[in-house]
């Protein structure tokens, strides 16, 4: 399976890590990127909403190519999707990327003279329903789709604000833009809407916390890593996370300058765009997704 898009991070001379959204010639995608820096990253965003953004778009290009969607010649006549689309889209942002790009590849070994929109469609709903119980989470499609809709919205005002629009042009982009917005709002996954407290995340139960220190004691014959550094420092890791409250992110990036140990103290800092971490995804200081 050859991969027709993905998101490479760059390290910028400053250290800011920068997402961008690279097509299978490897070169950046024109309206992604500049979506990207003018409305996500101008509002100093952090970089891994920037990656989840364009994660997001990535998605919804595999989706234009599985119903062979010209989303240019639409904009150009004033549309963007119809109802049918929209349920279909639903459905594909509750698939790993992994498998739509799978779709995809059986989509495009159907014969050229046999391929039309609709064989497209039939071919596209039978390989979703034979992959129907792979789904990612309710509250990631959820996102998915919300980050699709944003760009949606800009890639139709971009289009309005183009000198010299016709205004009738004008007027069903603003239609079209304000329906597909809605009917995306309406269809996100019933959980993504819940606030009430019910399934929030909840800590531990003390047999599961003392299992897990069990297991991760370095002297323990359960403890799955083979070397004594390993076992160490994930003991450390996990008396840390339960002790100390740390997310994943701040953990990830304490240095030994950080640690004090006369005082048996630790500062947890924010390092955004640390220029000495040679990492090209670097951990934010707030919960990994």
């Amino acid at each position: 399976m050859i991969q027709k898009y993905q998101v490479k991070t760059i390290v910028t001379s400053s250290g800011e890590r920068l997402p961008i959204l690279l097509g299978r010639d490897g070169l950046p995608i024109f309206e992604p990127t500049v979506f990207s820096l003018s409305e996500i990253r101008s509002r100093n965003r952090a970089s891994n909403t920037i990656d989840s953004y364009l994660r997001s778009v990535m998605v919804f290009l595999l989706f234009l190519d599985l119903r062979n969607i010209n989303l240019e010649e639409r904009l150009n006549t004033g549309h963007l999707l119809s109802l049918g689309e929209i349920e279909d889209l639903v459905g594909i942002c509750k698939l790993p990327a992994e498998k739509i790009n799978s779709m995809l590849d059986e989509v495009k070994s159907i014969p050229k003279q046999t391929i039309s929109s609709v064989l497209s469609l039939e071919k596209l709903r039978k390989v979703s329903s034979k992959n129907e119980e792979i789904r990612i989470g309710a509250s990631s499609a959820a996102t998915r789709l919300r980050n699709i809709r944003d760009y949606l919205k800009w890639l139709s005002l971009a289009r309005i604000s183009k000198h010299g629009i016709d205004t009738s042009l004008r007027i069903s982009l603003e239609k079209a833009s304000q329906h597909t917005s809605n009917a995306i709002d309406a269809r996100l996954p019933s959980s993504a809407h819940n606030y009430s407290g019910v399934n929030q995340r909840e800590g531990l139960e003390p047999e599961v916390v003392n299992r897990i220190l069990k297991v991760t004691n370095p002297q323990s014959q359960e403890n799955p890593w083979s070397d004594e550094h390993s076992r160490y420092r994930n003991e450390l890791i996990i008396l840390w996370l339960l002790s100390c409250g740390l997310r994943r992110g701040e953990l990830l990036n304490i240095k030994i300058s950080d640690l004090n140990f006369r005082e048996s103290t630790v500062v947890v800092m924010r390092r955004a765009d640390d220029i000495g971490d040679p990492r090209s995804n670097q951990p934010g200081n707030h919960p990994l997704h």
